[in-house]
Protein backbone atom coordinates (compact mmCIF):
# COMPACT_ATOMS: atom_id res chain seq x y z
CA UNK A 1 0.00 0.00 0.00
CA UNK A 2 2.87 2.41 0.69
CA UNK A 3 4.24 1.91 -2.82
CA UNK A 4 0.79 2.45 -4.31
CA UNK A 5 0.29 5.61 -2.26
CA UNK A 6 3.74 7.06 -2.92
CA UNK A 7 3.69 6.43 -6.68
CA UNK A 8 0.08 7.42 -7.34
CA UNK A 9 0.80 11.12 -6.95
CA UNK A 10 -0.21 13.92 -4.68
CA UNK A 11 1.00 13.91 -1.10
CA UNK A 12 1.34 10.33 0.16
CA UNK A 13 0.23 9.59 3.70
CA UNK A 14 2.79 8.01 5.97
CA UNK A 15 1.38 7.51 9.41
CA UNK A 16 3.75 7.97 12.27
CA UNK A 17 5.63 4.75 12.75
CA UNK A 18 4.91 3.32 9.27
CA UNK A 19 8.55 3.83 8.29
CA UNK A 20 9.70 1.51 11.13
CA UNK A 21 7.11 -1.27 10.68
CA UNK A 22 4.77 -0.27 13.50
CA UNK A 23 1.41 -1.99 13.45
CA UNK A 24 -1.92 -0.55 14.53
CA UNK A 25 -2.02 0.36 18.22
CA UNK A 26 -5.39 -0.47 19.76
CA UNK A 27 -4.53 0.73 23.26
CA UNK A 28 -6.60 3.87 22.55
CA UNK A 29 -9.70 1.69 23.06
CA UNK A 30 -8.96 1.66 26.82
CA UNK A 31 -8.95 5.47 27.06
CA UNK A 32 -12.43 7.04 27.26
CA UNK A 33 -10.98 10.30 25.95
CA UNK A 34 -9.83 8.59 22.73
CA UNK A 35 -11.84 5.38 22.21
CA UNK A 36 -14.46 7.09 20.04
CA UNK A 37 -11.83 8.03 17.42
CA UNK A 38 -10.02 5.19 15.61
CA UNK A 39 -7.42 7.59 14.19
CA UNK A 40 -5.57 7.01 17.46
CA UNK A 41 -4.61 3.52 16.24
CA UNK A 42 -2.14 5.27 13.91
CA UNK A 43 -0.56 7.26 16.74
CA UNK A 44 1.41 4.66 18.69
CA UNK A 45 3.66 5.36 21.61
CA UNK A 46 7.12 5.47 20.05
CA UNK A 47 9.42 2.64 21.11
CA UNK A 48 12.90 4.08 20.59
CA UNK A 49 14.56 0.64 20.86
CA UNK A 50 12.31 -0.60 18.06
CA UNK A 51 13.25 2.44 15.97
CA UNK A 52 16.95 1.62 16.36
CA UNK A 53 16.31 -1.76 14.69
CA UNK A 54 15.86 0.13 11.39
CA UNK A 55 19.67 0.28 11.26
CA UNK A 56 20.15 -3.49 11.63
CA UNK A 57 19.95 -5.58 8.44
CA UNK A 58 17.65 -8.56 8.67
CA UNK A 59 15.04 -6.90 10.88
CA UNK A 60 11.52 -6.03 9.74
CA UNK A 61 12.23 -2.45 10.78
CA UNK A 62 15.29 -2.29 8.50
CA UNK A 63 13.41 -3.82 5.56
CA UNK A 64 10.48 -1.41 5.88
CA UNK A 65 12.67 1.65 6.49
CA UNK A 66 14.98 0.84 3.55
CA UNK A 67 11.98 0.12 1.32
CA UNK A 68 10.29 3.39 2.23
CA UNK A 69 13.50 5.31 1.48
CA UNK A 70 13.84 3.51 -1.88
CA UNK A 71 10.25 4.33 -2.86
CA UNK A 72 10.76 7.99 -1.98
CA UNK A 73 13.99 8.01 -3.98
CA UNK A 74 12.29 6.42 -7.00
CA UNK A 75 9.55 9.04 -6.85
CA UNK A 76 12.06 11.91 -6.52
CA UNK A 77 14.22 10.56 -9.36
CA UNK A 78 11.50 10.41 -12.02
CA UNK A 79 9.54 13.48 -13.06
CA UNK A 80 6.62 11.31 -14.22
CA UNK A 81 5.60 10.89 -10.57
CA UNK A 82 4.75 14.58 -10.30
CA UNK A 83 1.07 15.48 -10.41
CA UNK A 84 0.72 16.64 -14.01
CA UNK A 85 -2.47 14.81 -14.98
CA UNK A 86 -0.14 12.20 -16.48
CA UNK A 87 -1.72 8.96 -15.33
CA UNK A 88 -3.64 6.29 -17.23
CA UNK A 89 -5.37 3.49 -15.35
CA UNK A 90 -4.81 0.17 -17.07
CA UNK A 91 -7.44 -2.43 -18.03
CA UNK A 92 -5.90 -5.46 -16.35
CA UNK A 93 -8.73 -8.00 -16.60
CA UNK A 94 -7.84 -9.36 -13.16
CA UNK A 95 -9.77 -8.17 -10.11
CA UNK A 96 -6.77 -8.71 -7.82
CA UNK A 97 -4.44 -6.38 -9.69
CA UNK A 98 -4.43 -2.59 -9.88
CA UNK A 99 -2.20 -0.76 -12.30
CA UNK A 100 -1.56 2.58 -13.85
CA UNK A 101 0.95 4.23 -16.15
CA UNK A 102 2.75 7.44 -15.23
CA UNK A 103 4.25 9.05 -18.34
CA UNK A 104 5.93 12.01 -20.02
CA UNK A 105 7.50 12.50 -23.44
CA UNK A 106 10.61 10.51 -22.49
CA UNK A 107 9.30 7.53 -20.55
CA UNK A 108 6.38 5.58 -19.22
CA UNK A 109 6.45 3.83 -15.87
CA UNK A 110 3.98 1.03 -15.18
CA UNK A 111 3.00 0.62 -11.52
CA UNK A 112 1.28 -2.73 -11.06
CA UNK A 113 0.15 -4.18 -7.72
CA UNK A 114 -1.17 -7.59 -6.72
CA UNK A 115 -3.53 -7.08 -3.77
CA UNK A 116 -4.21 -10.81 -3.42
CA UNK A 117 -2.73 -13.45 -1.14
CA UNK A 118 -2.27 -15.67 -4.23
CA UNK A 119 -0.21 -15.42 -7.39
CA UNK A 120 -1.86 -13.15 -9.95
CA UNK A 121 -1.40 -13.43 -13.69
CA UNK A 122 -1.34 -10.43 -15.97
CA UNK A 123 -1.27 -10.84 -19.73
CA UNK A 124 1.36 -8.80 -21.52
CA UNK A 125 -1.49 -7.47 -23.64
CA UNK A 126 -2.30 -5.04 -20.81
CA UNK A 127 1.13 -3.41 -21.29
CA UNK A 128 1.09 -3.72 -25.07
CA UNK A 129 -2.22 -1.85 -24.97
CA UNK A 130 -0.26 1.03 -23.40
CA UNK A 131 2.46 1.12 -26.07
CA UNK A 132 4.92 -1.62 -25.10
CA UNK A 133 6.15 -3.80 -27.93
CA UNK A 134 6.99 -7.51 -27.99
CA UNK A 135 10.59 -8.13 -27.00
CA UNK A 136 11.10 -4.75 -25.35
CA UNK A 137 12.95 -4.79 -22.03
CA UNK A 138 11.40 -3.09 -19.02
CA UNK A 139 13.40 -2.33 -15.89
CA UNK A 140 11.76 -2.89 -12.50
CA UNK A 141 12.86 0.15 -10.51
CA UNK A 142 11.98 -1.64 -7.24
CA UNK A 143 14.09 -4.81 -7.69
CA UNK A 144 16.42 -4.00 -10.58
CA UNK A 145 15.09 -7.02 -12.51
CA UNK A 146 14.41 -6.79 -16.22
CA UNK A 147 11.29 -8.12 -17.88
CA UNK A 148 10.95 -8.84 -21.57
CA UNK A 149 7.53 -7.96 -22.96
CA UNK A 150 5.93 -11.18 -24.14
CA UNK A 151 3.15 -12.04 -26.51
CA UNK A 152 -0.50 -11.33 -25.74
CA UNK A 153 -1.08 -14.91 -24.58
CA UNK A 154 1.89 -14.85 -22.17
CA UNK A 155 1.86 -13.60 -18.60
CA UNK A 156 3.81 -11.72 -16.02
CA UNK A 157 3.23 -13.44 -12.66
CA UNK A 158 2.96 -11.29 -9.56
CA UNK A 159 3.52 -13.09 -6.26
CA UNK A 160 1.09 -12.39 -3.38
CA UNK A 161 1.13 -8.68 -2.45
CA UNK A 162 3.96 -8.13 -4.92
CA UNK A 163 4.33 -5.07 -7.11
CA UNK A 164 6.49 -3.94 -10.01
CA UNK A 165 7.53 -0.47 -11.14
CA UNK A 166 8.41 -1.07 -14.80
CA UNK A 167 10.23 1.68 -16.68
CA UNK A 168 9.81 1.95 -20.44
CA UNK A 169 12.12 4.38 -22.19
CA UNK A 170 10.77 5.86 -25.40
Amino acid sequence: MQAHSILLGGIPMLFYGDECAYTNDYSFMNDSGKNYDNRWMHRPVIDWKKNEKRKRKGTNEYQVFAGTKLLINIRKSHAVFGDYGNINWMSLHNIHIAGYVRYDQHQSIFCIFNFSDSDAYLTWFALREQGCIHGQLLLDLWTGNEYEVGLDNEYIVLKPYHFVILQQNK
